[in-house]
C-alpha cells in the first residue's frame, strides 16, 4: 500500500508517494528489510524512507534506503529520507529498484541529495531446531537369578514326599500288640531242644494266605513264617526273641541257654483262605517241624487277636522303615526290641508281605504295590508294656 504526504516549499505544493508495508526503501539504496519482503518502488520524490515490511518470524520495521530523486517534481526532492529502522530478526530485503530520475523543475534549482538511509540492520534468520538424536538404546537388564526350588508339595494321595522327609510315629506295646496266650493261636512246635546254637532254617513252603487284593484276585504265595525261641532276659539275642524266616532257603542261627521249646507260625487277618504247608529244620540233631496255613496261624483280625495295630498309610514310591528306638518288655528285666509289620504288598509272590524288625536300627527297604497302608503290632507271649519309636521315609 502507497501513503501520500505534502510538503511546502517556497510557496509550491507538491506530492510525494513511498510504498509501505513489505516494500523495500526507495531509490536505490540497498534496504535490508525483512523476509518476504518485495523490492520497493521508485519515489517520485525524495521522500522519506519507506518503513520496511514485517520481516519473518518478528521482523522489525526496517526503512529499505533513503529514497531516490522524485519523478517529474519540478525541483528535486527535499533532503533524503529518515534512516529507517532495522528490521530485527528479518532476511536481507532484495536491493530496492532504481528510481526514474525527477527532471529539472521549471526555474527551480537542483534539489540537494537526499541522504541516504542508514540500512536496516540484517534480521538474524531464525536457526531451525536441531533434530533431537535418537534416545540411545536402554542396556538389556541383567537376567534375573533363577528362582529357588519351591518346597516339596503334597501328594495327590495325601501321602508325605521328599526326597527325604522322614515320618516318626510311635507304637505302644499296651494298644498296639499281639498277646499270643490270648489270640487262639496253636503253634507248630519243635520241643525239648537243647540248650546250644543251632541254624533253623525254611525248607520248603507252599503256604498261602489265599489270593491277593484286585481284579483278577490271583492266588497269593507267601513263603514265610515267625519263629519265636525262648531267650532268657540279658541274654545278648534278646532282640530275636520272635523273628521271623522269610523265603524258602532263609536261616538264622539260634542259642538256647537252657533246653527250650521253639514255636513257629503263619500269619494273616484271619484264616478263611488259608492253605499249603512248610517246612522248617533245625539242626544239628535233625529237627523237623510242618507249620500249616490254617492250623497254625496268628490271626491279628477279629478270628483270633481282634488286634489294634498302628496304620500308616504310604504313597507309591520307595520308603525306608526303622525301629528307632524302643523300650518294650514283656516282663521284669526282658527287652523286647523288636515290631511285626503287615508290608503294603499285594503282588501274588511276596517272602515280605510280612516282617520283623529286630533290635534299634534295623531297617527294611520297600516299594509299595497293590496297597498303601503298613500295620505295625508289639509281639509277645503274654503282655508287653512300653513303645516304640519307628521311622518310614523315603527314599
Amino acid at each position: 500500500m502507497n501513503k501520500s504526504f505534502t510538503v511546502v516549499m517556497g510557496g509550491l505544493v507538491l506530492f510525494a508517494t513511498v510504498a509501505a508495508g513489505g516494500c523495500g526503501g526507495d531509490d536505490n539504496n540497498t534496504g535490508k528489510a525483512g523476509t518476504g519482503g518485495g523490492a520497493g518502488r521508485g519515489g517520485t520524490a525524495g521522500g522519506s524512507a519507506g518503513r520496511g515490511g514485517t520481516g519473518g518470524g518478528s521482523a522489525g520495521r526496517g526503512g529499505a534506503v533513503a529514497g531516490g530523486g522524485g519523478s517529474g517534481g519540478s525541483i528535486g526532492g527535499s533532503g533524503g529520507g529518515s534512516a529507517g529502522n532495522g528490521g530485527a530478526g528479518g532476511a536481507a530485503g532484495a536491493a530496492g529498484a532504481a528510481g526514474t530520475a525527477g527532471a529539472a523543475g521549471a526555474g527551480g534549482a537542483a534539489g540537494a541529495a537526499g541522504a541516504a538511509g542508514t540500512a536496516g540492520a540484517a534480521g538474524a534468520a531464525g536457526a531451525a531446531g536441531t533434530a533431537g538424536a535418537a534416545g540411545a538404546a536402554g542396556a538389556a537388564g541383567a537376567a534375573g537369578a533363577a528362582g529357588a526350588a519351591g518346597a516339596a508339595g503334597a501328594n495327590s494321595d495325601g501321602g508325605f514326599d521328599g526326597p527325604g522327609p522322614t515320618l516318626n510315629f510311635t507304637v505302644q506295646a499296651a494298644v498296639n500288640r499281639l498277646v499270643l496266650d490270648t489270640c487262639s493261636v496253636t503253634p507248630a512246635e519243635i520241643a525239648n531242644v537243647p540248650a546250644g546254637t543251632y541254624t533253623i532254617t525254611l525248607m520248603a513252603s507252599t503256604l498261602s494266605k489265599g489270593s491277593v487284593s484286585g481284579t483278577p484276585q490271583l492266588p497269593a504265595v507267601d513263603p514265610y513264617v515267625i519263629v519265636n525261641v525262648p531267650v532268657p532276659a540279658g541274654n545278648a539275642q534278646e532282640h530275636r526273641r520272635f523273628f521271623m524266616l522269610n523265603d524258602v532257603g532263609a536261616n538264622a542261627s539260634i542259642t538256647l541257654a537252657a533246653a527250650g521249646t521253639i514255636r513257629l507260625m503263619f500269619v494273616d487277618a484271619d484264616g478263611d483262605f488259608n492253605s499249603g504247608e512248610a517246612t522248617v529244620t533245625v539242626s544239628p540233631g535233625g529237627y523237623t517241624t510242618t507249620v500249616s496255613a490254617l492250623n497254625n496261624v496268628l490271626r491279628w483280625g477279629t478270628q483270633g487277636c481282634s488286634g489294634n495295630p498302628y496304620n500308616l498309610t504310604v504313597t507309591n514310591r520307595p520308603h525306608r522303615v526303622t525301629l528307632v528306638a524302643s523300650a518294650i518288655s514283656s516282663g521284669s528285666g526282658l527287652k523286647d526290641d523288636f515290631i511285626l509289620v503287615r508290608m503294603p504288598s499285594e503282588m501274588p509272590t511276596d517272602a515280605h508281605r510280612w516282617i520283623m524288625l529286630n533290635g534299634v536300627g534295623a531297617t527294611y527297604d520297600f516299594t509299595p504295590f497293590g496297597s498303601d497302608t503298613m500295620r505295625f503290632f508289639a509281639i509277645s507271649t503274654s503282655g508287653t508294656t512300653g513303645s516304640a519309636m519307628l521311622s518310614v521315609s523315603d527314599l
